[in-house]
C-alpha cells in the first residue's frame, strides 16, 4: 500500500471536547531540557518538530504539574526508546534480549529506586532513576508501584511486539491485546489515578477495567488510523497497524480496511460513553475525575495528530500523511458489540 492514500480515512465518533493543559510551552521546554540531560536528543530539529509535550498536554490537560511534567518526559522518551529498538536483524534480535531483562529491571526500579538495578551511565537506564525518584516525591508509595506495574506492562508488550513482528502476523484478536499495553497508557492512567485521587477500591472494579482497556483501545485505534501514512512510508510490518492487519489476513482493500478499523473504534466509543454514563449517578467525585481524565487520552490522541505543529505524522510540506475526520454525532452501528473474543467482555458490564 501506498504511503498516501487516493482515500479520505472514515469519519469517527468522539464526544470528548478538545482540551489542552495551560502549561504546554513549559512542559515541552523543561522535557527538553530533560532529555539533553542524558544525551537523548541525536536529532534536535526531529525532535522538536515532534512536539510530544503537546502529545501529554492533549492527553493530560488537567493534573498537576510535576505529575504531567513526569507525563511529557515519558512521552519523548518513549518515542526515543521505541525507535531506538525497533531494528531487526541481528541487532534486532541483541535488542530483544536486552529488552527482555529490562522489562524486569526497570519497574523494579520503579518501584525501589535504591534497588541499584539501572546503570547510571546508561541514557535508556538513568533517566527511569531519576522519575522513580520523582514519582515516590509526589504520590504516595502505593500509588508509585501501581505506576511501575503500568511501566512493566508496557514493557512486556513492547517486547511481545518486538519478538512477534519479525516473524508473525498476529490475528487481530491477538493484536488488540497487544495493543493494550504499547499504546502507553498503561503507564498514563496510574499518573492519572494519582491526579484525581481515585480511592484504589473505586477504581480496581471490572466495570472501571474495562473502561480503562476500552480506552487504550480508542488511543491505539485512533492512532492507527491516523499513522497509517508515516507507517506505511516507513515501510513498517503489518503487526504494528491494524489497518494494514486487516487488509493483508482479509484481503481487503486500503478503503475496506479503514472503514472496518473505523467500525470497530466507534463501537468501542459507543460502548465507553455508554458504560461512563451507566457508572455516574453513584460514582464518587475522584472517580468522576479519573473517567473524564480517560477520555482526554483518546481525544489527545486524535487532536495530537491532526494538529499542525506535529511533525512526526505529517509531510515535510507540513501536510498530513493521513486524514482523520471526527464527528460528535452518534454513529448508526449494524452491530453493537465487535466479533473480537478478547474485548467483548466489556459489553457484559453495560446489563451488570
Amino acid at each position: 500500500m501506498a504511503a498516501r492514500a487516493d482515500v479520505d480515512a472514515p469519519t469517527i465518533y468522539c464526544p470528548i471536547p478538545f482540551a489542552m493543559h495551560p502549561e504546554v510551552d513549559r512542559l515541552e521546554a523543561r522535557s527538553l531540557d530533560w532529555l539533553h540531560r542524558y544525551g537523548l536528543v541525536p536529532d534536535p530539529a526531529r525532535i522538536a518538530a515532534d512536539n510530544t509535550a503537546e502529545a501529554a498536554a492533549l492527553s493530560m490537560p488537567v493534573g498537576p504539574t510535576d505529575l504531567v511534567q513526569i507525563h511529557s518526559d515519558m512521552s519523548y522518551f518513549g518515542l526515543i526508546f521505541d525507535d531506538a529498538m525497533g531494528e531487526s536483524g541481528s541487532a534486532g534480535r541483541q535488542k530483544i534480549s536486552y529488552m527482555t531483562a529490562y522489562a524486569q529491571r526497570v519497574p523494579y526500579t520503579l518501584a525501589v529506586p535504591e534497588a541499584g538495578l539501572l546503570d547510571p551511565g546508561n541514557r535508556f537506564e538513568a533517566p527511569w532513576i531519576d522519575v522513580a525518584r520523582r514519582i515516590h516525591a509526589c504520590t504516595d508509595a502505593t500509588r508509585a508501584r501501581r505506576w511501575a506495574q503500568g511501566v512493566g506492562r508496557w514493557l512486556d508488550c513492547m517486547v511481545w511486539e518486538q519478538t512477534s513482528q519479525a516473524d508473525t502476523v498476529l490475528d487481530p484478536n491477538h493484536y488488540l491485546v497487544r495493543r493494550l499495553g504499547t499504546i502507553g497508557l498503561p503507564y498514563l492512567v496510574p499518573l492519572l489515578e494519582a491526579a484525581s485521587d481515585v480511592s484504589i477500591a473505586d477504581r480496581d472494579t471490572p466495570a472501571v477495567d474495562a473502561l480503562f482497556e476500552a480506552a487504550c483501545t480508542l488511543c491505539g485505534l485512533a492512532n492507527d488510523l491516523c499513522s497509517y501514512g508515516k507507517e506505511a512510508r516507513d515501510g513498517v510490518g503489518d503487526s504494528y497497524n491494524l489497518v494494514s492487519l486487516l487488509a493483508r489476513l482479509r484481503g481487503l482493500s486500503l478503503s475496506e480496511a479503514l472503514a472496518q478499523t473505523a467500525v470497530l473504534f466507534d463501537q468501542v466509543m459507543v460502548l465507553f460513553v455508554d458504560l461512563r454514563d451507566r457508572l455516574t449517578p453513584e460514582a464518587s467525585p475522584a472517580l468522576l475525575q479519573f473517567l473524564d481524565a480517560l477520555g482526554h487520552t483518546f481525544r489527545g490522541t486524535i487532536d495530537y495528530h491532526s494538529r499542525a505543529r506535529t511533525g512526526r505524522y505529517h509531510d515535510d510540506d507540513g501536510s498530513p500523511l493521513f486524514r482523520l475526520a471526527v464527528s460528535d454525532i452518534p454513529p448508526t452501528l449494524t452491530t453493537r458489540i465487535p466479533e473480537f473474543s478478547s474485548i467483548r467482555w466489556w459489553w457484559d458490564h453495560l446489563d451488570s
